[in-house]
């Protein structure tokens, strides 16, 4: 087996916090399923790369994953003021850009306005801002957002997504060094990275977090591509490993005992379906998928009963969810449902269409956790005579081109689900809406949602928008749980009601008793 090496490129300007000798040894390192080709923040695609940079890079305000609300960040405080169309910010003073240059508030206003402009080519996360007319700055740790239209989704799009980025380098640099440098205000600052290869992030000692959460200054991490859980076992058992989150999409069957750990949000495995496709604008071909999907025989063959049924890819331990009995495995209801729509049931082994052409679809598939239950499913459709094409692709990158193409019918996903339906996703004008979800009664509840700032009336707006989904059929659910299992060094201590926090990782060595220093860690 390959083992990955870390190339180091040392950053001049954070030598008051290089990676000491001492700090070296207590470096982890985690494997990640995908490769981060690139750190520059414009143009940065994929979940891994998103999640990895915001150690870097921060926003105003940052969502707790088990309350949903928005707390303090590098905003200490904002007030909406809707008559005004404004949201004025007052931001957190004595914070430093890893390159030393103070934060301030002509940093959020460069930030927001440059996504604006054609040379920075952001324009993929345009449609998170694009309802702020102006960003003004009456004082130097004061921000005002001047709206066009001032909605909660926009509001929420501002404090906790905007991450802020220094104009004295980002408007100077040339852009090719953004591939390989990221600067920010994080816990963390880029000590190495190669593309595609390892990234090392240092502690940035000076990070206003430690103080406010009350724990120690992190050691360096080492993020590097482990594509499965059976080389990351051998990396563990090596000492060359410490953290491996098994993918939600894979069953571990190793010798090495996985530690446990629970996600608010939960997570799963299933379908997006590209409703541009003429053939799936037709709800009863996309009811039909579902109902020929054995998802209680997948459970138990790859996932050993641990999963349960998925009613959509939303999280069920969000206080408004609505619940209700999954959709049972019924191949009989299938086939009744294609008769409908015109396909001819030829000796119970394949639908042939008016053309006599036999029902194909394109499923595309990334990493190696996701193949088996995909070729479960591929089985299953098989026996009503559908034929899915699977077509695994590696890079991430090509993966999301795919997806904005449309140059799928099926796109498998598996990993963390969502806490609500966004309408930047699923509006039917939505900047992100790649699938091409179309529907007015989804519309007009999302045009609420986007005026209503009373938490009451947002719920219950949920639980309609979460309903019609489930009854339109717009992905095919598959399995859920809230359990994530690492392959872990016994060496290592993580938050485990928060393990995805890299800020809260630490070794032990033996220093400290487990129960002692973990209580340092508690959320």
């Amino acid at each position: 087996m390959r083992i990955l090496l870390a190339l180091l490129i040392w950053v001049p300007w954070a030598a008051d916090s290089a990676v000491t000798g001492r700090d070296q040894g207590q470096r982890i390192t985690k494997g990640l399923t995908t490769r981060i080709a690139s750190l520059n923040p414009y143009t940065i695609n994929g979940i891994d790369s998103f999640t990895m940079t915001g150690l870097v890079i921060e926003t105003l305000a940052r969502i707790n994953p088990y309350t949903q609300d928005l707390e303090p960040a590098l905003a200490l405080d904002w007030t909406v003021l809707e008559k005004e169309k404004r949201i004025r910010v007052h931001l957190r003073k004595g914070v430093k850009f890893h390159n030393g240059q103070e934060f301030t508030s002509e940093d959020v206003r460069f930030t927001w306005s440059s996504y604006f402009k054609p040379e920075y080519k952001g324009e993929m996360w345009r449609g998170m801002w694009d309802r702020v007319e102006s960003v003004e700055v009456p004082e130097p740790y004061v921000v005002e957002f001047k709206m066009k239209e001032l909605g909660y989704q926009q509001f929420k799009n501002i404090i906790s997504s905007l991450r802020i980025l220094p104009h004295e380098y980002y408007g100077k640099v040339n852009h090719e060094e953004w591939r390989d440098k990221l600067i920010g205000t994080g816990p963390f600052h880029v000590a190495g990275f190669e593309s595609n290869g390892p990234l090392e992030l240092a502690p940035s000692k000076n990070w206003w977090g430690w103080a406010e959460y009350r724990v120690p200054v992190a050691p360096p991490v080492l993020f590097k591509s482990v594509p499965d859980s059976r080389l990351a076992e051998f990396l563990v058992e090596k000492s060359e490993l410490d953290l491996f989150e098994v993918p939600s999409g894979e069953s571990y069957q190793g010798s090495l005992s996985p530690r446990l750990a629970r996600t608010p949000f939960g997570r799963g495995l299933g379908f997006g379906l590209n409703l541009k496709n003429p053939l799936l604008k037709d709800v009863r071909l996309r009811k039909a998928l579902l109902l020929l999907w054995n998802r209680i025989a997948l459970n138990e063959k790859i996932f050993l009963g641990r999963y349960r049924l998925a009613l959509d890819s939303f999280s069920p331990s969000m206080y408004y969810y609505p619940t209700r009995k999954p959709t049972a495995y019924d191949p009989k209801a299938a086939r009744k449902l294609l008769a409908q729509m015109g396909f001819e049931d030829r000796d119970q082994d394949s639908f042939l269409d008016k053309d006599g052409e036999r029902l194909r679809l394109k499923a595309i598939v990334r990493g190696h956790a996701t193949d088996r239950w995909v070729d479960l499913y591929q089985a299953d459709a098989a026996k009503l005579g559908i034929e899915i094409r699977v077509e695994r692709i590696a890079d991430e990158s090509q993966w999301w081109h795919q997806i904005k193409q449309g140059k799928y019918d099926l796109a498998a996903f598996d990993g963390a689900f969502s806490e609500a339906p966004h309408a930047s996703v699923l509006h039917s004008k939505g900047p992100y809406n790649t699938s091409g979800f179309n529907h007015a009664k989804a519309d007009r509840l999302f045009d609420q949602l986007e005026k209503e700032f009373n938490s009451q009336k947002r719920r219950r707006l949920y639980r309609q928008l979460i309903v019609l989904i489930r009854d339109e059929v717009i992905e095919l659910p598959g399995l859920y749980t809230n359990d994530i299992y690492y392959l872990a060094s016994p060496d290592v201590t993580f938050d485990e009601n928060f393990p995805q926090a890299s800020w809260r990782w630490r070794k032990r060595n033996g220093q400290n008793p487990r129960n002692e220093f973990d209580s340092l860690l508690n959320f």
